[in-house]
């Protein structure tokens, strides 16, 4: 009985010998900072250990080495080196999905009758395939976008090709009268343009090593297993309805290279719950993120000066916005249906202040870069050259230090809401020269006080002490004091629809003929 469980144990172990490749010895390799620059091996079926750290094969590692029958390179390997398998006689590869770029004649000579190139591969360089007498058929990638004439110079029996519908590989089939059949990736990917994702995976991280510079118009649409997608460094377009109606989206991750979303772009994401966009980005497609009745949370991108028409229709649950450019356009409908009482934060002094109040229907709950303390301002941290402190935001004054140490404020435009200026607002700032303002209010007087300040007044022109032309649209002029000025000019007023009541400080001693002429709405001087 034991005579025949030895002889029943040496059967198998030989059955093994004969019918499996040998266990890989690591001692065969020599791996020097990731490059296989050696085999010293027993040859036959060879599968390259991917414990080795290997992400290279080395030039002419395996040439002539016709003791190999086939190899299976392993993941990680992104480059195979120029005539690294030449002239081996193998019947078959394995190439990983890791890999990126195939060296010249690295493969010439061979004995295969069929060869898979992975996805990522964007070029075939001459001879890589030359003289392979036995191919019959081969799957090109979709991201090919060059092939060279001699790739496969003598490989006369090659008559099949498989590739994907649209791709440079299927034209350069076509034309070389190649049969053509077609396979489906996971990432469809075209010359750096992922077409479209094909998987049903929940979270789907795009691969960063495809050099995809944009993803494409409808790409991900409909999709309805994603739950969270990573964009990779390098994507720099979203393209229209690229994400429209995956309805279990939950979250994006946005690469710090991305400048451009589509119209329509996520359009229904219905679960997406917030948006943190970076900064890089610097322009929405209209309507980009309509319907996404799950989003609470959006901060935008420094980079974006303009928010279209429905960009955010009816985000009905919105409750945050964190608006980043301080000088933004915002139009009308770009909030429509989303309800009332979203808070948000804006940076001071420019025009997105009156743009978000104007589409939002409040003031900022707060400021990105200044504080206010009641309706005093207190600091100012931007990079503005010109800040605008317009009426309607409750500031009404200015505190000591406000704009201190700042070294890009050249001006300031001050609003007749502020009554009151405070003593040195803008210590050691060099390049701050000019108030601009209204006749009459409390940066026109402050300014006067203050000679190293150049005045502007945005209504009135003042030549020496005559008042020569008030063009401002409040309805009611007054002051107790008339800040130098002793006369009213001829045809001053004239033509103002604007105001209605007008009360002259002491110290206007002479009015100019027709000075009020159609000044339709004045009621009372």
């Amino acid at each position: 009985m034991k005579k025949w469980i030895g002889l029943l144990a040496l059967t198998i172990a030989l059955g093994l010998l004969v019918c499996c490749p040998a266990l890989a010895d690591s001692s065969d390799y020599v791996v020097e900072d990731g490059v296989l620059i050696a085999y010293n091996g027993p040859g036959g079926d060879v599968v390259i250990p991917g414990n080795l750290g290997i992400r290279e094969i080395g030039d002419n590692v395996f040439r002539w080495n016709t003791s190999l029958t086939s190899a299976v390179i392993p993941e990680g390997v992104t480059i195979v080196g120029r005539n690294a398998f030449e002239g081996c006689d193998m019947t078959s590869v394995t190439l990983p999905e890791s890999l990126r770029i195939i060296e010249g004649q690295s493969f010439r000579y061979n004995k295969f009758t069929s060869v898979i190139i992975p996805e990522g591969v964007e070029v075939l360089t001459a001879w890589t395939f030359s003289n392979c007498d036995l191919l019959t058929s081969i799957r090109l990638p979709g991201t090919l976008s060059s092939i060279d004439n001699n790739c496969f110079y003598g490989t006369n029996n090659l008559t099949a090709v498989e590739c994907t519908h649209g791709s440079y590989a299927e034209t350069w089939a076509g034309n070389r009268g190649y049969s053509r059949t077609y396979y489906t990736p996971l990432f469809d990917i075209r010359s750096h343009y992922l077409f479209k994702y094909n998987g049903h995976a929940s979270t789907v991280v795009i691969p960063a090593d495809m050099n995809i510079d944009t993803v494409g118009d409808y790409a991900f649409e409909n999709n309805a297993q994603i739950t969270s997608v990573v964009i990779p460094e390098g994507v720099m377009t979203v393209g229209g309805f690229a994400f429209r109606n995956t309805n279990h989206l939950q979250s994006v991750s946005f690469p710090s290279t991305l400048t451009y979303i589509g119209y329509r772009a996520f359009e229904s994401c219905a679960v997406l719950a917030s948006i943190n966009m970076p900064d890089s980005v610097t322009t929405l497609g209209n309507e980009c993120f309509m319907y996404c009745v799950a989003l609470t949370d959006v901060r935008l991108s420094a980079g974006l000066e303009n928010i279209g028409p429905g960009t955010f229709d009816h985000c009905g649950n919105l409750q945050s916005m964190t608006f980043n450019h301080p000088n933004m356009t915002i139009d009308p409908s770009a909030f429509t249906g989303c309800g009332s009482g979203i808070s948000y934060s804006c940076p001071f002094g420019g025009t997105t202040m009156t743009a978000a109040k104007a589409a939002l229907g409040s003031n900022p709950n707060y400021y990105t870069d200044a504080a206010l303390s009641g309706g005093r301002q207190t600091s100012y941290t931007g990079n503005l050259a010109e800040v605008i402190i317009p009426k309607g935001f409750g500031i009404t004054a200015i505190g000591t230090n406000a704009f201190s140490y700042n070294g890009t404020l050249t001006a300031l435009t001050i609003s007749d809401s502020v009554a009151t200026i405070e003593y040195q607002i803008a210590y050691q700032c060099p390049k701050f020269k000019t108030i601009n303002c209204n006749l009459w209010s409390a940066a026109h007087l402050w300014t006067l006080n203050h000679s190293s300040y150049t005045l502007h007044l945005l209504d009135a022109v003042i030549d020496g002490n005559v008042l020569t032309s008030y063009t401002g649209t409040g309805p009611v002029l007054w002051s107790d004091d008339a800040m130098g000025i002793t006369a009213i000019g001829d045809n001053a007023f004239e033509g103002n629809d604007s105001v209605q009541r007008i009360t002259l400080p002491d110290g206007i001693t002479s009015i100019g003929k027709e000075a009020f002429k159609n000044c339709e709405e004045l009621q009372d001087i």
